[in-house]
């Protein structure tokens, strides 16, 4: 496995990354993608920080793992899955995930909506963490199985795809 490690320095992505197949990206510092497409699989660290902003296309070719913080104030194509234990921000206008079909966003850590748009989740997403929808709206379009809490502020709207959603016992 080759590694790309961004550890102290910032990272600005602003192109097309490639890589061999089993080549990771690890975000140990401060990583910022601003467009382009990332084929590596991508390793957030506790502690690193990945931000993905910019109003060109972001193409996630690779997995996206993370332990830190994200956050994502664009919309990105997910065309592998986002595992998240750490900190997951939705910000700005356009914080939204989509994909072809076949991924998931599996949540174990915290999903925090701080917007004053709609965040959307077009993936299915399994939350065994936590949703925090802060300020603004966080809408699924496709599969939400929820297995733990989702805090909705005063200020703040949720929106279920409706053939295809699952409280589970004790959520």
């Amino acid at each position: 496995t080759q590694s790309l490690v961004v550890g102290t320095l910032l990272l600005e992505i602003e192109a097309n990354l490639n890589g061999d197949p089993g080549t990771v990206l690890e975000v140990q510092g401060t990583a910022h993608w601003l467009s382009g497409s990332i084929y590596p699989a991508i390793q957030v660290a506790s502690g690193g920080t990945l931000t993905i902003s910019g109003y060109n296309y972001h193409d996630l070719q690779g997995a996206l793992t993370n332990a830190g913080t994200v956050n994502l104030s664009t919309a990105l194509s997910a065309n592998a899955n986002i595992a998240n234990t750490g900190t997951f921000h939705f910000l700005n206008e356009s914080g939204s995930i989509y994909g072809p079909g076949g991924q998931t966003f599996a949540n174990t850590g915290t999903v925090v909506v701080n917007t004053t748009y709609t965040s959307t989740i077009g993936i299915p997403c399994v939350n065994d963490g936590t949703l925090s929808i802060e300020a603004g709206a966080l809408s699924f379009y496709t599969d939400l199985v929820n297995n733990a809490s989702i805090a909705i502020g005063a200020d703040a709207t949720l929106t279920l795809s409706p053939d295809s959603t699952w409280f589970n016992t004790g959520s």
